[in-house]
């Protein structure tokens, strides 16, 4: 029996791994693992056991099959100080395996390491660097650095590679201890073996990484990284070194990657390594990887430096060849770095953009999402026509993926309304989104399809027409398009059916020779379309809704047809949708006799529509998305992207409808000096809630000597049309009421305008910006416009804030965030409304916390932090 014990003691770790290997469960694994791990613990308390080293190996292998092995620790402390190499050796080993720097047991090491790195055998020292190497602490770095740094002297070159590996270590734990090491790794950079070499260039970009202002210092050495690197370029075969043909590509990768951090910023140290970009570019061959590799570095380098012109063509000619590539990650390695460096130079990337254009039929989704951004960034003025009708082609021909296909529908909008060259191409191009994509479009697209309608008077012909025609010919009817042609058909019917409409919408259709002509449209055809549309049964009811509304309107633009249009709206009366209902009881009434007078009110065309500010500078950040990358279009000036879209386009004949309402100034709202007469309030600024045409009274822009007296007003005046014109002056209420739906004037006097307070930005992390806007209307009241940008490559969805707010502050209301996914390179944003009622205010300062939901990249993401930048 005592042999038996004896024989497994010594059970060598081949026997071991049969052991484990001939288990049929994993309970007998656990049983076998059990008894090993009894008997190494055993044998660990003889101090004369000779089989130390083997049931080591055997705590190793235990270990990599995920069982506890901490009891063993002190056992490889005792090995690393026999003074047999192969017993320290596997102490080593276990060391590095078994321990990290957070064990308390490892301070014991210390004076062993130190031992061991002044030892003769240069392979006992060798494991002593390669063992601080990796798991050096603070205190160890601290203490052992003056050893590690007379390696670097030492005449063996594989103790002095390891002692540049293990000063990297030493520097992280410890970057005061840099300074000790900047001369030390200028001595090596002459070193004639490759991979000392390779471990100083690794330890000079650490430094310079961790402490910047130490690149001045190595600037003094590109000319000896410039003669090395020549040297590996047109060195001939070595056997040692090569690889497919290339010389040492690790070395020369990493030289050009520490030229590419010596010569950013600073021209005299550009100026040396571009010829020695330049031919390492030209005689490196792109078949292999490795010579990928080094181009791929030398394209990143010269795109960072300042380079010439040449050689920046050359670095994106070398782009294009990969995006030639079989290899998709090369594809994407040069989708992903054109869109990097497409603001440094965008012409030449243009020479490429077929290429790029080709990458959107890839298999691959991420090399698609790539190139939509390459090529949203490549529109310009010049070839925006190209670049849509291409992107609208792929958009036909692409299925599934619908996130992909929302994605590149917006992008094609926001470049579409940045870089239009004519309305009429404009709105063409939002019909054909509508068309081909449909419901893949955001509901954002819909109402700024309307508003570019109803803004462009010139061609309403034209696209009342096109429409309609779109609608009849569609073989499957999306929503969205369904939706903003009855909108355009109830606004414009009478346009039409007029007997000139065919003949006036062929000719605004004749812009750049792509003439169209249009047939002369009946009522009876455009009222068989709508019944068409009711009776489908594809037809949601949102859209039959919009068809009740449609011939509301047209009841008094058709003179014809108006006993069918009853008779169409009648039938829904009885419809199981509440909404519809209700909807067709109400117009059914309005078409009565005697209701004559408010209908025409009711249904009078809609007064040309507005972006309200906030709008449009959440436009002008969707464009910005796109703009950033335009830096060759300089007639552009930047005051025209804050402009409204009336003002770029300013001969229009609608300039003239919306000129009276815009805003006054700012000066006209400040208070007159005591000794300067005072102003009269400028005319009241057009409301949106205004929505069929009702018009309050005009007032006099010439100063009055005199203030303004309130006088008595009748009620009922202008609520079923314009109220007469008086010169009298009248004070500008300072908000619309929301009860004033037709235009009429409100008999109180209007309260003062609440002051304004910048927006702040109340939030930045992970490329998501939270910006406030805020607005006071009373002490203790604060209403809150938060909008959400996103910077980063990828758009983040799921978007959800969630408030918390302490008991002396109430939540009034929290509108839902206007859209849950939030465009990348702020390509757009999405905005929520919050009120909020500060009950003890003067007191306590308003202070609120949130929490934040995301998803980016696939990965869920949650925020949380405290906003306390309430305006007093």
């Amino acid at each position: 029996m005592l042999a038996n014990i004896q024989s497994q003691k010594t059970l060598k770790l081949r026997d071991l791994i049969r052991a484990v290997r001939a288990c049929k469960t994993q309970a007998d694994e656990r049983s076998v693992i059990s008894k090993e791990c009894a008997l190494c613990r055993t044998a660990f308390k003889d101090p004369n056991n000779q089989f130390r080293h083997r049931n080591m190996a055997k705590m190793l292998y235990i270990h990599m099959l995920g069982f506890p092995t901490h009891f063993a620790q002190m056992e490889s402390l005792q090995l690393i100080a026999s003074t047999k190499f192969a017993e320290k050796r596997l102490g080593y080993l276990a060391l590095m395996i078994l321990l990290d720097e957070q064990q308390k047991v490892l301070m014991l090491v210390t004076n062993s390491l130190k031992n061991d790195l002044g030892h003769s055998n240069p392979y006992i020292s060798g494991l002593a660097l390669c063992s601080l190497g990796n798991i050096a602490s603070t205190d160890m770095s601290r203490d052992l650095s003056g050893e590690v740094e007379k390696f670097f002297r030492n005449p063996n070159p594989h103790l002095r590679k390891k002692a540049v590996l293990c000063a990297i270590r030493v520097i992280r734990k410890v970057p005061d201890l840099i300074e000790d090491y900047i001369e030390p790794a200028l001595s090596l950079l002459g070193d004639k073996n490759h991979a000392v070499l390779l471990g100083t260039l690794s330890l000079i970009l650490e430094i310079t990484k961790i402490q910047p202002n130490t690149i001045k210092k190595f600037r003094g050495k590109v000319k000896t990284l410039e003669r090395l690197l020549k040297s590996l370029v047109l060195a001939g075969y070595v056997s040692e070194y090569d690889v497919v043909g290339i010389t040492d590509p690790f070395l020369q990768t990493k030289i050009i990657h520490l030229m590419r951090v010596l010569g950013t910023g600073n021209k005299e140290a550009s100026e040396k390594v571009n010829d020695v970009l330049a031919q390492v570019s030209i005689n490196t061959e792109p078949t292999k990887n490795p010579g990928n590799a080094i181009l791929y570095e030398c394209v990143q380098t010269i795109m960072s430096i300042e380079a010439e012109g040449g050689l920046r063509v050359l670095a994106i000619n070398i782009l294009g060849r990969f995006l030639l590539n079989r290899d998709n990650n090369i594809r994407y390695v040069a989708l992903n770095t054109l869109c990097k460096v497409v603001n440094k130079d965008t012409a030449a990337i243009q020479r490429h953009r077929n290429t790029v254009v080709d990458c959107l039929k890839d298999a691959d989704i991420s090399i698609r999402r790539r190139a939509l951004d390459l090529i949203y960034a490549l529109v310009t003025k010049t070839n925006v026509k190209a670049l849509i009708k291409e992107l609208l082609n792929y958009l036909a021909l692409t299925s599934g993926d619908s996130e992909f296909k929302t994605d590149l529908t917006d992008k094609i909008c926001v470049v579409a309304e940045r870089f239009a060259p004519n309305r009429r191409w404009h709105i063409d191009t939002l019909i054909d989104v509508l068309k081909t994509a449909g419901n893949f479009t955001r509901e954002n697209v819909t109402t700024d399809v309307i508003t570019l309608i109803s803004r462009s008077k010139s061609v309403h012909e034209y696209t009342v027409y096109r429409l309609f025609n779109a609608v009849k010919e569609s073989v499957v009817r999306e929503a969205s398009l369904v939706q903003v042609s009855l909108w355009a058909i109830g606004e414009y019917g009478d346009k039409l059916v007029s007997s000139g409409g065919a003949a006036e919408a062929t000719e605004q259709g004749s812009v750049d020779g792509e003439d169209q002509k249009f047939q002369h449209v009946d009522e009876s055809d455009v009222l068989d379309l709508l019944k068409e549309i009711m009776k489908d049964v594809t037809t949601v009811a949102a859209t039959k809704e919009v068809v009740l509304t449609a011939l509301i309107k047209l009841s008094v633009r058709f003179t014809e047809e108006k006993s069918r249009i009853k008779k169409m709206i009648g039938a829904h009366r009885n419809s199981l949708s509440l909404e519809l209902q209700a909807r067709a009881c109400e117009y059914y009434a309005l078409l009565s006799g005697s209701l004559d007078n408010v209908r025409n009110q009711v249904v009078a065309p809609m007064p040309v529509i507005t972006k309200k500010k906030k709008d449009r500078d959440d436009n002008n950040l969707s464009i910005k998305g796109a703009s950033e990358a335009k830096k060759d279009d300089s007639d552009e000036d930047s005051s025209s992207e804050e402009s409204d879209s009336e003002e770029e386009d300013s001969s229009s004949s609608e300039e003239e409808e919306v000129k009276p309402k815009k805003k006054p100034t700012k000066k006209t709202t400040k208070k007159a000096p005591a000794q300067e007469k005072p102003a009269a309030a400028p005319a009241p600024t057009g409301d949106l809630l205004d929505l069929f045409g009702g018009g309050g009274s005009t007032v006099s822009s010439q100063p009055s000597s005199q203030p303004p007296t309130s006088t008595p007003v009748n009620l009922l005046d202008g609520l079923f049309g314009p109220g007469p014109t008086t010169n009298t002056p009248a004070p500008a209420p300072a908000q619309s009421s929301p009860m004033d739906f037709f235009g009429g004037s409100t008999p109180t006097p209007a309260p003062q305008q609440a002051p304004q307070h910048p927006a702040k930005v109340v939030f930045q992390n992970n490329g998501l910006s939270i910006t406030f806007n805020y607005n006071i209307p009373n002490p203790g009241v604060t209403e809150v416009t938060a909008t959400y940008t996103n910077s980063n490559s990828s758009d983040i969805s799921n978007f959800e804030l969630q408030v918390a707010l302490p008991k002396f502050i109430l939540k009034r209301s929290m509108t839902p965030a206007s859209s849950t996914t939030i465009p990348a390179n702020t390509g757009g944003s999405s905005t929520q409304k919050l009120v909020l009622e500060n009950t003890q205010h003067g007191q306590k300062k308003m202070v609120v916390r949130v929490m934040i939901k995301y998803t980016l990249n696939g990965q869920n993401v949650v925020e949380k932090t405290q906003i306390g930048q309430f305006p007093a």
